[in-house]
C-alpha cells in the first residue's frame, strides 16, 4: 500500500474509531487525500471519516467522488449505498443499490445498507426481507459476520448484531 493509504487507515481506525480523536484522524484523512488525490481507497477512508465525525453531508459528497475515480470498483460502490442510508438518504441509498447491483451483483456487502434504509422509508417487511435474504445466504454460501452484524442493528436486534459482531472478530473476517 501507498503512504497515504496507510495513513488513512491509521486516521480512520486509529485515530478516530480507536481513540476518539477525531480532530486528528480528519486532518490526517485529510491529508491523505491530499497526497494522492485519484486513490479511491483514500477517498472511501475520508467518507466515513467525515460520516463517522457528523460531517454527513461532506460524506456523501467523498463517496461520490470515490465513484467518479472508480465507476465500478468494488469499494466505492457498496460503501455509496452504506454511506448514504447511515447519512439518513434512504432514497439515495436504494438507488444506489440499483446501480452497485448492475455493476457488482447482488453483494452481501451492497445489501448491508438496505435494511437501514427501508427502516428509515417506514417499510419494516422490506427491512427484514433484506435480513432474511442475508441470513439465508449465510447458510450457502459465505457471508461476513460483520454484515450480518450491521444489518442485524439496523433492525434493532442489538443482541444479535453484538453476537455476530462478537463472531466476526473470532473469525477476523471483516
Amino acid at each position: 500500500p501507498r503512504l497515504s493509504e496507510v495513513r488513512a487507515l491509521y486516521a480512520m481506525n486509529g485515530l478516530i474509531l480507536g481513540r476518539r480523536d477525531d480532530e486528528h484522524g480528519m486532518r490526517q484523512l485529510t491529508r491523505a487525500v491530499s497526497d494522492d488525490p485519484r486513490s479511491v481507497f483514500c477517498a472511501c477512508l475520508n467518507s466515513l471519516g467525515l460520516l463517522a465525525t457528523g460531517r454527513s453531508a461532506d460524506a456523501v459528497a467523498e463517496v461520490e467522488r470515490a465513484c467518479d475515480l472508480a465507476p465500478s470498483a468494488f469499494l466505492p460502490l457498496y460503501l455509496r449505498v452504506c454511506i448514504r442510508a447511515w447519512a439518513g438518504d434512504a432514497d439515495g441509498a436504494l438507488a444506489a443499490a440499483k446501480r452497485a447491483f448492475v455493476v457488482i451483483g447482488r453483494s452481501p456487502w451492497v445489501l448491508i445498507g438496505l435494511p437501514k434504509a427501508y427502516v428509515q422509508r417506514g417499510e419494516p417487511a422490506l427491512a427484514e426481507a433484506m435480513y432474511v435474504e442475508l441470513q439465508a445466504r449465510a447458510q450457502t454460501e459465505e457471508v461476513s459476520r460483520f454484515v450480518m452484524s450491521i444489518a442485524a442493528d439496523s433492525l434493532g436486534r442489538t443482541d444479535e448484531a453484538i453476537a455476530y459482531g462478537i463472531e466476526s472478530v473470532m473469525r477476523c473476517d471483516i
